[in-house]
């Protein structure tokens, strides 16, 4: 992923016209960033079991730590001495660190058991031992509630799951994320408070995935997503109301948490379903939900506005969804048959 995105960027850096670029930006790097978070994410679940969820905030805060540090420095770069530039730049970072760490670091061994390393359980503890490289060669025994893609796909908690991802992505990157900033200055905010927020919004979130993550590992990852859903319906009916600065940077702090301290939960409490066997099949296989959402949500909620002339009707229909996502995160677990 981190190669197409680096190889778009270095091609975007010398275009000429409007049909290379989107070959080089709209294919080659979608292509590339497609492909990288999932791989990441279950990478990240097959290493760590006991502190899972910690890892994947710490791993998932990453990207908003680099749009905080990396846009802005992209855009000084833009101004002073252009956008070919800036995506050179660009290219070169995604290539030297995208590329080259993962490879210095596993050295192209993805698997714990590819690494040499096999984790047991050991009472209440867990120990582990690193295994001989001819030992590590061998793929260690899969757990019984390891699923495959296609028996995962045939079970109902995928597609309660499945419907829950669809929902969030719908409303924090379809709405929210889109139409927040026409929405705050349509009710009296200047453009420049409005994406100011917008931005605490994801800086908030970034810090509180690292921080908040390891609630996760402490307690029942469904019912905290559950819980956590309902409460984003609650923000969103609020979000209706905010008319002041304080209520708008107080809304800011709590959908900042609240943001952080679901995504993590989303990929952790699928492996805890399916096991981690598979768990990047499967996990892309739920992507799909989110450019689903990615394709209708914008659009939905621009018809909407267009319709109604207002942003209302468009947050009471996100509340809904958000309180239907609570539901089926609830349902997102483990049948009896799969115990």
């Amino acid at each position: 992923g981190a190669f197409f995105m680096g190889v778009g960027m270095l091609l975007a850096s010398v275009i000429t016209s409007v049909w290379q670029y989107y070959l080089a930006y709209g294919i080659l790097v979608a292509i590339g960033s497609g492909a990288i978070y999932v791989p990441v994410a279950g990478a990240v679940s097959k290493f760590f079991t006991e502190k899972r969820n910690f890892a994947l905030g710490i791993t998932i805060s990453g990207s908003g730590l680099g749009q905080y540090f990396i846009l802005p420095f992209m855009q000084q770069v833009v101004e002073s001495k252009g956008w070919q530039v800036a995506f050179l730049y660009t290219a070169f970072l995604m290539l030297i660190f995208g590329v080259g760490i993962p490879l210095i670091l596993l050295k192209g061994r993805g698997l714990p058991e590819d690494a040499g390393i096999d984790v047991r359980k050991v009472g209440k503890e867990k120990e582990t031992v690193v295994l001989s490289q001819e030992q590590g060669k061998r793929s260690a025994p899969r757990s019984m509630e390891d699923y495959t893609l296609r028996q995962a796909v045939a079970t109902a908690p995928f597609w309660a799951y499945f419907g829950m991802y669809f929902m969030v992505c719908f409303v924090f990157d379809g709405v929210i994320f889109v139409h927040a900033i026409p929405y705050l200055t349509d009710v009296g905010f200047t453009g420049h408070s409005a994406a100011k927020a917008l931005g605490y919004v994801g800086l908030i979130a970034t810090v509180t995935m690292a921080l908040f993550s390891p609630l996760g590992d402490r307690f029942n990852k469904r019912l905290l997503l559950t819980v956590l859903l309902g409460l984003h319906a609650l923000l969103l009916l609020w979000l209706i109301h905010i008319r002041s600065e304080p209520m708008l940077w107080s809304f800011v702090l709590l959908y900042g948490i609240l943001m952080g301290a679901v995504w993590p939960l989303t990929v952790s409490v699928l492996t805890e379903i399916f096991g981690s066997a598979s768990i990047s099949g499967i996990l892309g296989a739920c992507t799909l939900a989110f450019g689903l959402s990615g394709l209708v949500a914008p659009w939905a909620a621009g018809y909407v506005f267009d319709l109604y002339k207002s942003y209302n009707p468009v947050f009471y229909f996100t509340a809904v969804m958000s309180l239907a996502s609570s539901v089926c995160a609830y349902y997102s677990r483990k049948t009896r048959a799969m115990m």
